[in-house]
């Protein structure tokens, strides 16, 4: 990604967060909670159900909406769970939530 393009992304990254502005919302509506979702955390669940609880990294956790559910319905995947975004401003927004591991990180150069 060029460096220009990089920040105009987070830059409008930033903003939306400010705005609480959730992109899942925006883009899909009531799809969002009632297919989408639910169905990220059926596939993740099927992938997970049989392991003990260990360290979960979620890239990409956005304004952390598959995080909660997580958080809802498997609260010991939780302990060890570290949800991260692109952009600074969404790692804070994640910590506001609770989410105290929360970080910064780009999937394309993970440090995890």
């Amino acid at each position: 990604m060029g460096e220009k393009s990089q920040e105009r992304m987070v830059t409008t990254y930033r903003e939306r967060y400010a705005a609480a502005w959730s992109f899942r919302d925006h883009w899909f509506g009531d799809i969002t909670w009632r297919y989408i979702l639910p169905n990220y955390y059926r596939w993740t669940d099927a992938f997970l159900r049989d392991l003990p609880p260990s360290s979960v990294v979620e890239l990409g956790a956005g304004d952390g909406e598959m995080t909660d559910i997580i958080r809802a319905r498997r609260p010991a995947w939780c302990a060890s769970i570290t949800p991260s975004d692109v952009v600074e401003a969404g790692a804070e927004r994640l910590r506001a939530k609770g989410y105290a591991t929360a970080r910064q990180a780009d999937a394309c150069a993970t440090p995890f």
